[in-house]
C-alpha cells in the first residue's frame, strides 16, 4: 500500500515499467509537469527546490524520504582533472522500513558536465544548489546562521507529504516511480552491471532489485543475439 494515496493516473505499476512506462516517458512527463508547475502560484523558490528534488530523484533513484533529508554536508563536488568530467556526489542515508541501525548510507555520483543527455534535468539541481548558496550567505551576513552550524542545515525545506502531493499534482507520478524506471533503463537498457545498480539503489542484496526489472521478449532477444553474435 502506498503511504499516501495518490491518483491512479500518478501510480507507475511495476508490470508496466518498460513498456509503458520508459526513460523517454519520463523525461517527456517532466517536461510537461515543469510547464505545469510554473503556472502555479508556488513561490519561486519553492519551484525552484521542487524541480530539485525531482533531479534528485531522477539520478538516483532515492527514496523522498532520503532526498529530503540530505543535508548540506552531504553534497560533494568533484571535478577530474584529466578528463574534465565534472560530478556532484551526494550522500545519502537509507530509509526503508526494516532499516539497520545507524543506517546505512550511500554515496551516488550525479554526472554534471554538459554532454549528460539529461543534462536539462541536472541544471534544475544546480540551480537550487546556487540559491541554497545564497541563501546560506544571506544568513551568515545577518546573523541568522551560526558558521558552525553550516553542514547540518537541511538542504530541503518541504515535508515529504507536501513534496509527495507536488509529485503527483503537477507531475503525474508517485516519487517510487522514478526509482522502478530508473532500475529497469540501467539494467535492461544499459546493461549496467547489477552490483553497481544495487549500490545505486540501496539495496542489501539483488532480491529486491529483481522487483523492479522487466525483460521484455525483445530484451531476451537482443540478449541471445549479443551471445550468440560473439
Amino acid at each position: 500500500m502506498p503511504r499516501y494515496p495518490y491518483p491512479s493516473e500518478s501510480y507507475v505499476s511495476t508490470e508496466d515499467v518498460g513498456t509503458k512506462y520508459t526513460m523517454n516517458w519520463l523525461v517527456e512527463r517532466l517536461k510537461i509537469g515543469k510547464e505545469v508547475l510554473f503556472s502555479t502560484t508556488l513561490k519561486p523558490e519553492d519551484k525552484l527546490e521542487t524541480l530539485a528534488v525531482i533531479s534528485v530523484c531522477f539520478f538516483t533513484g532515492a527514496r523522498i524520504n532520503e532526498v529530503l533529508s540530505i543535508k548540506w554536508k552531504d553534497i560533494m563536488f568533484d571535478s577530474d582533472f584529466l578528463t574534465g568530467n565534472q560530478w556532484i556526489r551526494l550522500q545519502l542515508k537509507t530509509q526503508k522500513k526494516k532499516q539497520t541501525n545507524p543506517p546505512a548510507t550511500r554515496q551516488i555520483p550525479i554526472y554534471a558536465s554538459e554532454d549528460n543527455p539529461f543534462y536539462f534535468i541536472f541544471v534544475w539541481l544546480r540551480d537550487y544548489i546556487i540559491y541554497f548558496n545564497d541563501q546560506v550567505e544571506r544568513g551568515l551576513q545577518n546573523n541568522q546562521i551560526k558558521e558552525k552550524d553550516i553542514y547540518n542545515l537541511i538542504f530541503f525545506k518541504t515535508k515529504s507529504r507536501a513534496m509527495y502531493n507536488r509529485f503527483t499534482r503537477y507531475f503525474k507520478i508517485n516519487p517510487h516511480g522514478f526509482r522502478k524506471i530508473l532500475a529497469q533503463y540501467l539494467v535492461v537498457e544499459k546493461n549496467m552491471p547489477l552490483k553497481t545498480v544495487q549500490k545505486i539503489m540501496g539495496h542489501q542484496s539483488l532480491v529486491p532489485l529483481d522487483y523492479y526489472i522487466n525483460l521484455r521478449t525483445d530484451d531476451i532477444k537482443r540478449d541471445l543475439l549479443d551471445v550468440y553474435n560473439k
